[in-house]
């Protein structure tokens, strides 16, 4: 019983002992004062072996947005730091060789720069009281060797096009030859302005400015005639004579003009209009021949050009940027085809419409002269001297009587056909009014407004 009295007491005197002890040495803690910015956030680290970024963006509570804001931001800083580095290496070089050096070259640069960047790393990151800040860097040496690869791979892909090329060359299909230039200048697309060099045939080549200048000879040395040059045309309807598209080439120096094999062509006319089959290609014996349906102007002299149809030739990569650029200033060679249009002389004939014959011819037959006389066509009264008929047909209603103020309505129509009695065209208008104090001068004023409104037409549509 005494001790475990002693004991009692024993623990007691520990604990008050513990107590006064752990009171007399306790402090309050001080508070954590946060870290300043680190020295990269106050002065700009130089590392010649490393591409830095370094970049903030305001801090958006509840939110981590801002740190993506910084890594892009910071990203971009080092694709601008390759950009300049590239361009200050390659352009007096590219220059001094007499490269093609296209003015948006810095942007493609820039542009693949910024999509392939490939290594990169985070070195530091800090956030102050409102902007959050990151230190990214990249490698050079590994920056590079990953280009220098790409670019490798990029110019055998061109080079083995390029022999692809020659190849159909010698059989005649100059417009594959032109589609697999097109096609390697598309592989170093991500290049151009980079400067490569590479050897093709054993001779050493800026690989940019070889694929634009084959080309361009390629096309320059196409010869585009048509057969025969001139032609005579019917209006309203086609050529009298067949005309033929021919394409040749001479591509290599001394070579004789061979046939060039399904090359897609691009007719247009340059002066009048028609219905034109533009898209043609050369068949086997490098000719094609022209589709003219119809001769629509009334134009006596009339003209129509044939080029290569480039974006044809280029197919789906005429939408690739680079591609579409060296498009737009390849230089083509083209034809002319002169049409002469026969003499279009008329003979008006009107429809029968019993009591109205009268005014309908009277209110319509100085309108029609007068006004398609103006445009080049030519009437007659002798049947054997015309090579078309105009037929105006009309019909006429009464309309109502408000306040003595009459009204009528005309229906009409002009027939354009051949000497061959073969309907070629034809306008039309309906329910068109004339209003006069009598029924007979509001159907004169229908007619003549009908008549009117065909010229109009006539004209929207031909001229």
């Amino acid at each position: 019983m005494r001790k475990t009295k002693f004991l009692l007491f024993l623990f007691s005197a520990i604990l008050i002992s513990l107590f006064y002890s752990c009171g007399s040495t306790r402090e309050v803690p001080a508070p954590v004062e946060k870290a300043g910015p680190p020295h990269w956030v106050q002065q700009y680290p130089i590392d010649r072996q490393y591409f830095i970024g370094i970049a903030s963006a305001p801090i958006l509570r509840g939110s981590a947005q801002h740190i993506s804001q910084a890594r892009d931001a910071a990203l971009a800083e080092i694709a601008s730091s390759i950009t300049i580095q590239i361009i200050s290496e390659s352009e007096s070089r590219i220059r001094e060789a007499n490269q093609l050096f296209s003015h948006t070259f810095e942007e493609r640069i820039s542009s693949f720069a910024k999509q392939d960047l490939e290594g990169y790393e985070l070195v530091d990151s800090w956030e102050g009281d409102h902007h959050y800040w990151v230190y990214y860097r990249l490698c050079k040496d590994l920056y590079l060797s990953q280009v220098e690869e790409k670019i490798r791979v990029a110019t055998n892909l061109a080079a083995d096009l390029l022999n692809n090329a020659e190849s159909d060359l010698q059989s005649g299909d100059h417009a594959q030859a032109i589609r697999y230039h097109l096609q390697a200048y598309n592989n170093i697309a991500d290049f151009i302005g980079y400067g490569i060099e590479t050897y093709l045939n054993g001779e050493k080549v800026f690989l940019e400015n070889h694929i634009w200048k084959t080309t361009q000879d390629i096309i320059r040395n196409l010869k585009i005639e048509f057969s025969p040059s001139r032609a005579t045309g019917k209006f309203l309807q086609g050529l009298t004579e067949q005309v033929k598209v021919v394409t040749v080439s001479k591509y290599h120096p001394g070579g004789s003009y061979r046939p060039v094999t399904d090359m897609p062509l691009k007719a247009s006319f340059i002066r009048g209009n028609g219905q034109l089959t533009e898209n043609i290609v050369t068949g086997a014996d490098g000719t094609a021949n022209l589709s003219l349906s119809r001769i629509s102007s009334p134009l006596r002299s009339q003209a129509i050009l044939v080029k290569p149809d480039i974006k044809a030739i280029a197919g789906n990569l005429k939408e690739e940027p680079a591609v579409a650029d060296m498009i737009n200033n390849i230089s083509l060679p083209g034809a002319n085809l002169t049409i002469d249009l026969e003499t279009i002389t008329f003979c008006i004939d009107y429809a029968d419409r019993g009591k109205y014959n009268e005014i309908i011819r009277n209110a319509g037959d100085g309108i029609i002269r007068s006004s398609l006389s103006e445009k080049g066509f030519e009437f007659t009264s002798h049947a054997a001297n015309c090579n078309y008929i105009l037929k105006f047909d009309a019909n006429l209603r009464r309309g109502t009587v408000i306040q003595n103020i009459h009204t009528a309505f005309c229906n009409a129509t002009i027939y354009f056909i051949s000497d061959q009695d073969v309907e070629l065209m034809s306008f039309s208008v309906s329910n068109v009014s004339g209003a006069d104090l009598g029924f007979e001068k509001a159907k004169q004023k229908a007619v003549q407004n009908a008549t009117n409104n065909l010229i109009k037409r006539i004209d929207d549509e031909l001229f």
